[in-house]
């Protein structure tokens, strides 16, 4: 058998390149971790090794003809060339001339049907039940569908590793036609070995979703922008959240950063912010009226960043965004940041982010990722919006439970790896 072998970053990298070039029938029999890079770099990444192989030829079917044999002649003088029919089996009863076995009359025998009864009769014409080959559960009557039948009609299909990890899914919340191709394409590259293996097919499965999220290129979370804009509807946690950000740039990356609060109507708002801004020592300002902007950043030059905590808004009015519309207007070379809350539904989240796309917004940070174990919806937005994935945020504390977003974290926890665990 020709083997070929295949070193990439990724998995799914790996496992397209064997598509292309052995054909979707490809065997992969093998797969491990290995390092990439020359040999002189310390710090090398890693990638995998998949060993494949190209499909096997599909073997000739027996032929049924008749077959041409030896044997030694009747007067023991020679031999003598005869040909024996194929064996037949036979079904529902032994035959009225069994192989081997002749008649006394060459002539062909006269047929009869055998006598049978009314209730034989009766009991033939019905139509005759299909053949069930996997064993059914009967559904309760007038109860809905959980998932599409075009899924359910495919269940079937996949080895019962990717049946469970396609319940899995589907119960999250994630788009059923997604994981269908993503199931059906890892079932056709994937050998009948390695399929076998849950563990293995979930190390795979969970690649194969994060490869499809956006991150931002290395090196942006350090410091993305002078001006950052949290944008968010109201009750996502963009307070807490700049709190967080002001934590990191100042103690952790040693920048010189300013509050701006934009937040000056709701009750408390200011309160909650000069409370922050006296535990992180760090300056406030306060913003009225967009032409505040320009002042604070004519008397603040040399300011690293500031960090700009926007007022909620409601995505289903008009003036709001308005209002916010010309708060941002207002900022020169602003990055735009969308705060949410994965408690959100995915259906909200869509409105929010077509309310906001006018704004031009570089990136989402989801808060509160610790009071929920259902991401489907989470995944599903970050999966579908041009906006790369910053920050997960979670618990009540302003220091620590903030991490750049990973989209291999994400992925685990649509198999339970979520964040109330840390």
């Amino acid at each position: 058998m020709e083997t070929r072998k295949y070193q990439c970053e990724t998995m799914l990298e790996a496992l397209q390149r064997i598509q292309a070039e052995l054909g979707p029938d490809a065997i992969v029999l093998s797969a491990r971790e290995i390092p990439m890079g020359p040999v002189w770099n310390v710090w090398r990444k890693k990638g995998v090794e998949v060993v494949a192989a190209p499909p096997l030829n599909s073997q000739p079917a027996q032929s049924s003809q008749t077959r041409s044999v030896l044997r030694r002649s009747a007067d023991g003088a020679g031999i003598e060339f005869e040909e024996q029919p194929p064996e037949i089996e036979w079904v529902g009863g032994q035959p009225a001339f069994p192989p081997g076995e002749k008649t006394a009359s060459s002539q062909p025998q006269r047929w009869s049907p055998p006598h049978l009864s009314r209730a034989e009769i009766r009991a033939a014409q019905k139509p005759a039940a299909p053949a069930v080959i996997a064993e059914t559960v009967k559904e309760p009557e007038n109860q809905p569908a959980d998932h599409p039948p075009a899924v359910e009609a495919e269940v079937q299909l996949l080895p019962v590793s990717l049946q469970r990890i396609q319940q899995r899914l589907l119960d999250q919340g994630v788009e059923a036609e997604f994981v269908r191709r993503t199931l059906q394409r890892l079932n056709q590259t994937l050998g009948a070995a390695m399929l076998k293996e849950e563990s293995l097919c979930l190390r795979y499965v969970q690649e194969v979703l994060a490869a499809d999220l956006r991150l931002p290129a290395p090196g942006a979370l350090r410091l993305p922008g002078r001006w950052v804009s949290l944008v968010g509807a109201s009750g996502s946690g963009k307070t807490s959240t700049t709190a967080k950000l002001a934590l990191l740039y100042s103690q952790h990356l040693g920048k010189k950063v300013v509050w701006v609060c934009a937040d000056t109507i709701r009750t408390g708002a200011i309160a909650e912010a000069r409370a922050y801004t006296d535990a992180l020592n760090i300056p406030l300002r306060l913003v009225y009226q967009p032409q505040d902007i320009q002042i604070i950043a004519d008397e603040m030059q040399e300011v690293d960043v500031f960090l700009v905590d926007t007022a909620g808004f409601n995505p289903c009015r008009e003036e709001p965004l308005a209002e916010l519309g010309e708060l941002l207007s207002q900022i020169p070379q602003r990055v735009t940041w969308l705060v949410a809350s994965a408690l959100t539904r995915e259906s909200d989240l869509r409105q929010i982010s077509a309310a906001l796309g006018v704004f031009r917004l570089n990136g989402m940070i989801f808060t509160r990722m610790d009071e929920t174990l259902t991401f489907g919806s989470v995944y599903n937005f970050a999966r579908q919006t041009p906006y790369p994935l910053r920050y997960f945020a979670y618990g009540k504390e302003t220091a620590g439970k903030f991490q750049a977003a990973e989209a291999s974290r994400l992925s685990a926890a649509l198999f339970g790896k979520g964040w109330n665990q840390d």
